[in-house]
């Protein structure tokens, strides 16, 4: 038996897909290994005691809220306290721990995609993510694009990455009643993600008015971040476009089933968790070609370059293209696509590393 550390810090933060990650291999963990001891580190132990109710998991409260501190002296005292063997941290790791480390590094976006991120975060991140993959036993990530990007930028052994993908949602069968609000927004396409620079709102907010596909409405669920606030604020003002800030896990399902579409226009992702969500509930799909969002959405997905320099023809064209030819993806297709990405294999693959070390 191991004892395993989980650093659990971002359970509580904004919804993201690091949380989405960390969410659903706990419960992945808590179904399939009863033989490992997990302690669950967290600012609200409380809630994830609750989320995460399995025997052989602690739940224990994060005692420094600086990240530094966490880093140079939490972990290191937890080590001791707690007997760890293992400790899981995403992205950076402690410089002195005393035992093996597992980082989980979702992509190398400050690397290869800097002018996104601001510069003191980059410089963090770019230092201390290289550092912490290079001293780690075992790197683990969540494509085949983000585990090339190890290889190629850090110099790491591919025998020592580990993909354990994001995984498609377990789909219910549809409700018989519609939320009334989403009934009322039909017909409209779906945009997922937080507002910033990267996600490239802006260039989807021209593309949809210069397809000139009214009534068709567009619905933008995310919140703004890195400094977005402005672009957020203009959003209001757009004729046919409606942002919500916080959408419910239950509400975002009905959201994605009864959109005409998903439009995705991303410069840069390590996966592409929306993609791959509106695929499981038979959405249409338009996505960017970059970076690993292809490896989401398969061949299910049209795809635009939203570098080109007519970028927002092309999407404003395959928008148009797909309000006035609507579909839904065949069951047969879907089940053939998301079978490749399960929360079930992924956390196999973390228990199987976890008992071979």
């Amino acid at each position: 038996m191991k004892r395993v550390g989980i650093d659990g810090h971002v359970l509580t933060g904004k919804y993201q897909g690091s949380r989405t990650y960390i969410e659903n291999i706990l419960r992945e963990i808590g179904r399939q290994d009863q033989h490992n001891q997990y302690i669950i580190y967290s600012y609200a132990p409380e809630e994830t005691a609750s989320a995460f109710p399995y025997a052989n998991f602690e739940h224990v409260p994060i005692g420094m809220r600086s990240s530094s501190a966490r880093l140079l002296f939490y972990w290191p005292w937890a080590k001791h306290r707690h007997r760890l063997d293992i400790l899981l941290t995403q992205y950076i790791g402690p410089p002195f721990f005393g035992g093996l480390q597992f980082v989980m590094v979702h992509d190398l976006l400050f690397e290869s995609h800097p002018q996104f991120f601001p510069t003191l975060m980059r410089w963090r991140l770019q230092w201390l993510c290289r550092r912490s993959a290079l001293r780690a036993e075992r790197v683990f990530t969540v494509s085949r694009y983000s585990r090339e990007e190890l290889i190629r930028r850090y110099g790491i052994a591919d025998w020592r990455i580990v993909v354990t993908p994001n995984g498609a949602p377990e789909v219910a069968p549809s409700s018989v009643s519609v939320d009334p609000e989403i009934m009322g927004l039909q017909p409209y396409l779906l945009s997922v993600g937080r507002i910033e620079p990267r996600k490239n709102v802006e260039l989807l907010v021209r593309a949809f008015r210069a397809a000139g596909i009214a009534p068709v409405k567009l619905v933008i669920v995310g919140r703004e971040d890195f400094g977005c606030r402005q672009v957020a604020e203009r959003l209001a003002g757009e004729p046919g476009i409606v942002h919500l800030r916080d959408v419910s896990h239950p509400r975002l399902v009905e959201l994605y089933r009864h959109a005409a579409g998903l439009v995705f226009p991303s410069l840069g992702e390590g996966f592409g968790i929306p993609v791959l969500e509106a695929i499981s509930y038979g959405t249409p799909v338009i996505a960017s070609n970059q970076t690993a969002i292809p490896e989401a959405g398969g061949s299910l997905a049209r795809y635009f370059d939203p570098t080109a320099a007519n970028a927002e023809e092309q999407l404003a064209a395959e928008i148009k293209k797909l309000v006035g030819h609507p579909y839904r993806i065949a069951e047969p297709l879907i089940r053939e696509h998301v079978a490749q990405f399960t929360w079930e294999a992924s956390a196999g693959s973390l228990i199987e590393a976890i008992n071979g070390c």
